[in-house]
């Protein structure tokens, strides 16, 4: 299980299917976002803007890599 915990100021991108940028939010402090997307469907979300110090962590059966 992780043990750390969110971090704030970080850009969350979403996307559509057709690539089209749909909400562009930073986490709060506690690391929460929410993106406001038109409706139901598939979107990828980026993350991007990490604190100096911080780092996508390795890929793998329980973490997955900064897109979504």
């Amino acid at each position: 299980a992780a043990i750390d915990g969110g971090v704030g100021s970080v850009t969350v991108t979403a996307f559509d299917a057709t690539g089209a940028k749909v909400g562009q939010p930073p986490t709060a402090a506690d690391g929460t976002s929410s993106v406001p997307t038109p409706g139901a469907g598939n979107y990828r979300i980026e993350f991007t803007g990490l604190p100096a110090g911080f780092a996508s962590g390795p890929h793998g059966a329980t973490s997955g890599t900064a897109v979504q």
